[in-house]
This record gives C-alpha cells, sequence and structure tokens, in this order.
C-alpha cells in the first residue's frame, strides 16, 4: 500500500532491473523492425521458410501430446504416404528376452490418406496406446523453379499395448515433398 494515498502499489520485483531499449524513440524501433523484415526476406529468406514449414511438425507434436493422439493423427492431412513393406522380424539380443527388430526395407507401396487411416485405425481398435512422440525437422530445401520444397523429418514413436504388456518404438524419417496448399 502507497503510505500517502493508501493505494495497491504493483509488485515490481519481477521486472527487468535495466531496460537496454530505454531512450529508443518510436522511430527507431520501427527502423530496428523494418530491418529485421528485410533480412528476414533477403539473407534469412531459407531459414524463415524452413520454420514456416518446421511449423507443420511441431504443431502435430504439441496436438499429439495434448491426448487423443489417434484422432490427430487422422485429421493430419497428406496426399500420398510411400512406405517400404516390412521385412521379417528377427530377435535382438540385449539381455532381454522377446525383443525382436524389423525394418521397412522392401518393395514400396503407396497409400492414400484413406488407406492411411484405415491402417491407423486397425492399431488403435486393437488397443494400442501412443505413449509419446517425437518430431524433429532435419533438413530443408527450398523450393527451385520447377521443383517442390522439401524436407526430412525424423521421428519416433513410443506405443504400448497395455492387455499384452506389450511396446513397440517406430522410428524413421519422413521425405516430405510440400505442396502449396495449406490445411
Amino acid at each position: 500500500m502507497d503510505e500517502e494515498t493508501g493505494d495497491p502499489v504493483p509488485d515490481r520485483s519481477f521486472e527487468p532491473k535495466s531496460n537496454h531499449m530505454a531512450g529508443v524513440t518510436d522511430e527507431q524501433l520501427q527502423a530496428m523492425v523494418d530491418q529485421q523484415d528485410e533480412l528476414d526476406s533477403t539473407v534469412y529468406r531459407f531459414e524463415t521458410e524452413a520454420q514456416d514449414h518446421e511449423r507443420t511438425f511441431v504443431l502435430l507434436w504439441d496436438r499429439l501430446r495434448e491426448g487423443k493422439p489417434w484422432e490427430v493423427l487422422s485429421k493430419f492431412h497428406f496426399e500420398r504416404l510411400r512406405l517400404a513393406s516390412l521385412s521379417e522380424w528377427e530377435p535382438l539380443v540385449l539381455g532381454v528376452s522377446g525383443m525382436r527388430r524389423a525394418t521397412l526395407d522392401g518393395e514400396f507401396q503407396e497409400r492414400t490418406h484413406d488407406e492411411y487411416l484405415v491402417e491407423i485405425k486397425k492399431f488403435e481398435d486393437a488397443g494400442w496406446q501412443i505413449a509419446q512422440t517425437e518430431w524433429h525437422h532435419s533438413t530443408f530445401r527450398p523450393r527451385r523453379r520447377e521443383r517442390s520444397a522439401s524436407s526430412v523429418v525424423s521421428f519416433v514413436i513410443h506405443a504400448q499395448h497395455s492387455d499384452s504388456q506389450r511396446r513397440l518404438q517406430i522410428e524413421g524419417e519422413l521425405a516430405v515433398t510440400w505442396s502449396d496448399l495449406k490445411t
């Protein structure tokens, strides 16, 4: 309380002790913003574009962490998905019995978004739960002439099946060819 007026005094203990922008006019501040915008559209153009494309997977990751991952994955739209077929399962000798590995290294198969929805519904209906995912935008190539922008997105999905006490880890890299459509 202010001793003279009796009014409440705001707590300013959280405010920074110094203000490095003190004395900067609105015009100077606007000039700095304009300069940064110019750099973003020229020198840092491809980095800015990469961040814009990365945002797709950042938002996917955020939504997956909010719960209802099967619903989130079903709403993640793409035009086509190209996957290699699954290899034979081979045992892993890591000191834990029952561990095995398979890779996607066979013949490629294309799936439409509707076919993808059928596949993920099978996992959900079978009782699999997605425990955690990670998505990292590893590489970006900007659009050039007739070639679309493309990215490599590394991912890991950890899933579990409570009834059978089984766990599953799926990891890999997605080669993404970006379209001009925004959803």
